[in-house]
C-alpha cells in the first residue's frame, strides 16, 4: 500500500510517498529504501522506474519512500533554471546536506535503524558526498548509471582550447563512447579495441574529484554496493576508469558492477527494467537474506 507523507527538511517540506511493506520481519521492516530525484525529475523517476523498484522492495519487506527533495517534484522550493545549472549545483555537492537531513528525518520519524540508498545518477551523488561529510546508518546502495564527471565541465572544444581539442581525451571518450557525430566513422568493435588508448593512469580529466574520494571512503566501509551502467555512453567509461583508480587496493567483493548494452541514461530504451529488477532481487537476497532474519 502506498501513502502520501509531508516532511519538513532543514525547514522546508518534502513530499513524498511511503510504500509499506507487503510483510513484517524486524530486520526488514527496519531498514528503509529511500530513492530521491533522478536527476530533476519527480520522485517516480522517468517510466515511473522509481515506483516500480519501490514496490519492488515493498514486495520484499522493506519499507520504500521516494522523497521530492525542495525544488523537485511536488516540494516547493527554488531549482535552478536549466538542466546545467541543476547538474552542476548536484555535482557540487549543494542537495547533499538536504539528502542528508531527509535521511535522519525519515530514520526518526519511522523508526528505520539503516538505510540503502538508490537510484538514478543524482541520488548516488548526493548520498555519497553526505556519507563522507557525515557518516549516517547506511545498510547498501543502489546506484544507476552514477555520473562521475565534475561540475562545470566542458569540452576543450568548448573552452577555446581547439588544438587541445583533437588530442583530449575527453574528445576521444566521447567519440570511443558513441556519443560523438565521428563515432559513425569507427565500428563499433574497433571502438571498444581502442579503449584501452585511453584509460591511462590517472582520473579522466573533468572527473569529480572529491565524489571519487568519497566513494572510496564508502567501498571501503564495507557497505555493500549494486552499481549498473548503461554500456557505451560517457558516464560509462567515466564509472570504469575512475572505479579503476579509486578502488585500487580496496577489497571491492561487495561491490557488483554491471552494465547493460542497447539503453539509454534514464534506462527508457531497450527494455532493460526486468534484466534491473531482477538483478536488485538478486543483490537483495545475497546481503539481506530473509534466512538471516
Amino acid at each position: 500500500m502506498r501513502r502520501m507523507i509531508d516532511i519538513s527538511v532543514l525547514g522546508q517540506r518534502c513530499i513524498g510517498t511511503y510504500h509499506e511493506p507487503f510483510k513484517r520481519n524486524f530486520a526488514r521492516s527496519s531498514t528503509g529504501v529511500i530513492f530521491t530525484n533522478f536527476g530533476w525529475a519527480p520522485r517516480d523517476g522517468q517510466g515511473s522506474f522509481g515506483a516500480i523498484m519501490s514496490d519492488d522492495f515493498a514486495s520484499a519487506g522493506f519499507p520504500a519512500f521516494r522523497i521530492d527533495l525542495p525544488g523537485v517534484g511536488d516540494s516547493p522550493g527554488e531549482t535552478p533554471d536549466n538542466a546545467e545549472r541543476f547538474g552542476d549545483m548536484i555535482r557540487e555537492g549543494k542537495k547533499a546536506p538536504q539528502f542528508a537531513a531527509t535521511i535522519l528525518q525519515l530514520m526518526n520519524l519511522f523508526k528505520l535503524e539503516r538505510v540503502i540508498t538508490a537510484g538514478l545518477c543524482a541520488p548516488f551523488i548526493n548520498a555519497i558526498l553526505a556519507w563522507a561529510e557525515k557518516p549516517f546508518p547506511l545498510a547498501g546502495i543502489i546506484t544507476l548509471d552514477p555520473d562521475f564527471i565534475g561540475p562545470n565541465s566542458q569540452s576543450p572544444k568548448e573552452s577555446g582550447h581547439h588544438i587541445r581539442h583533437a588530442f583530449s581525451r575527453w574528445r576521444w571518450l566521447r567519440i570511443l563512447s558513441g556519443n560523438n557525430p565521428k563515432s559513425l566513422f569507427i565500428p563499433f568493435p574497433l571502438r571498444r579495441l581502442l579503449r584501452p588508448l585511453v584509460k591511462l593512469r590517472d582520473y579522466p580529466e573533468n572527473t569529480n574529484i572529491p565524489l571519487a574520494r568519497a566513494w572510496r571512503k564508502v567501498v571501503e566501509s564495507g557497505v555493500p554496493v549494486l552499481m549498473i551502467c548503461a554500456e557505451t555512453k560517457t558516464q560509462h567509461l567515466y564509472a570504469e576508469q575512475v572505479n579503476k583508480i579509486a578502488l585500487q587496493g580496496l577489497d571491492t567483493s561487495r561491490v557488483r558492477l554491471l552494465t547493460i548494452r542497447g539503453t539509454n541514461h534514464t534506462f527508457t530504451s531497450g527494455n532493460p527494467k526486468e534484466f534491473i529488477l531482477t538483478e536488485m532481487g538478486r543483490w537483495r537476497e545475497e546481503n539481506f537474506p530473509e534466512s538471516e532474519l
